[in-house]
């Protein structure tokens, strides 16, 4: 039976808002805060305990656990949501990798403060898209803005898996357009060359490498000793690294593999195999080397950069002619819209001689037609005489044609003209 009573502060006085407790969905007893008002406090555990009585009983559905969980202070699901992440958060069960992991927690603790967030509850669309409308007019990237976001929603998709959320507020909310303004592009052979000629010896081992292996900047930072087979030889690139999340072996030259088999003599199997530093930024090493090389780095098709040496990587593989799911696998991509449409680029050269050949292929088609028609008009105009030398199927479809024109010229008919014409 629910009722109400008070407790006392430290001074023996009864204080004023009363307490209460009823039988709750488990039959055991549950305690609650009130008012100073006796009855509005004992009204409201009587209410309390009628709805579990009547929930126990099976007269009424059980209520959703996200009504329990609406008012928990946003900063503990963040903390729940980031710990979470940190620990199996990632593909296949693994963490975040370093970098998501700060991308996330920097963006959750904006839109805490943007919002003046206190619980999940007050998380609105129409405010989250003014503030990302904002962010895009201040100048920000599209790409940055939408990292943003996606913090965001990952936190309410997160929330409503787990029973916090009965649905994601952020469900309706458009996606922006992420293209780079400035995409990355692929360097020419010669500047390839020009680039390892203008590199120190320790960085010219660093893009041959990211050449021969299409390995990202962050993947080719953390190659360890142990990662390298001299025998394959390949390069072996932990899951923990790679951005697919899955653990690839990828094939190298033997004149790479006994470079770097120098590079490694001696050093312990956990080190870093090239040493690429992460500061200060290595993209300065590069875009100083493309300045010694002569290379422009902006150009009317994107600015050459470090993920430029995996452009060359995958336009290379399918330069080879491999077939499409090799391309794929090597480039490491999921989607053969990926390698193709986004990696791969049309050489000029073959643009060129491809367009060359289809103007060809047209003007012999005209001309043979030309020839065939003539022949097939003076045909007409010949005497009987004459044209009964030609073979009998010939004489068939020549004969069949009326004062209006003429059918399609047969492959036997296109020989027989061939060979009055000589």
């Amino acid at each position: 039976m629910a009722s109400v009573f008070r407790v006392k502060d430290d001074h023996g006085k009864a204080r004023k808002v009363w307490r209460f407790k009823y039988r709750g969905l488990d039959g055991r007893w549950k305690y609650g805060i009130g008012w100073a008002d006796k009855q509005k406090t004992l009204d409201h555990a009587q209410a309390l305990e009628s709805d579990h009585r009547a929930v126990r009983n099976g007269e009424k559905a059980a209520p959703p656990s996200w009504l329990k969980n609406r008012n928990k202070p946003i900063a503990e699901v963040v903390k729940d949501y980031l710990l979470w992440g940190k620990t199996q958060g990632g593909r296949y069960g693994r963490p975040w990798d370093d970098q998501n992991a700060r991308l996330k927690e920097i963006g959750l603790k904006w839109w805490v403060a943007e919002l003046g967030l206190t619980v999940l509850a007050d998380i609105n669309l129409a405010r989250v898209e003014k503030s990302a409308q904002t962010l895009l007019a201040s100048g920000l990237a599209s790409k940055t803005v939408s990292l943003r976001v996606e913090s965001l929603r990952c936190l309410c998709c997160w929330s409503v898996k787990r029973g916090l959320l009965p649905d994601n507020p952020l469900k309706g909310m458009a996606r922006f357009d992420t293209r780079p303004t400035v995409p990355h592009r692929t360097l020419s052979d010669s500047e390839v060359a020009a680039l390892l000629s203008a590199a120190p010896p320790h960085r010219r081992i660093w893009y041959e490498t990211g050449l021969q292996t299409g390995f990202r900047l962050n993947e080719l930072r953390n190659i360890r000793v142990r990662d390298l087979d001299r025998f394959g030889p390949s390069i072996f690139l932990a899951a923990d690294y790679s951005k697919d999340r899955k653990d690839h072996k990828q094939m190298i030259t033997k004149e790479l593999a006994a470079a770097l088999t120098a590079m490694a003599a001696g050093r312990p199997a956990e080190d870093r195999l090239l040493g690429i530093p992460k500061g200060p930024d290595p993209a300065e090493y590069i875009r100083a080397d493309f300045t010694k090389a002569k290379i422009t780095i902006k150009t009317g098709e994107g600015k050459a950069t470090w993920h430029s040496l995996r452009k060359v990587f995958i336009n290379s593989v399918v330069a080879s002619g491999a077939d499409l799911k090799t391309i794929m696998t090597m480039a490491r991509h999921s989607s053969a819209t990926m390698s193709m449409d986004t990696y791969a680029k049309a050489k000029p050269d073959l643009l060129r001689v491809a367009a060359e050949a289809a103007a060809q292929h047209v003007k012999d088609a005209v001309s043979g037609a030309a020839c065939c028609a003539g022949v097939a008009r003076v045909a007409v105009g010949m005497s009987a005489a004459v044209v009964t030398d030609a073979p009998t199927t010939d004489l068939e479809v020549v004969s069949g044609m009326g004062d209006t024109g003429f059918e399609p010229v047969t492959p036997s008919l296109s020989s027989w003209c061939s060979s009055q014409l000589s």
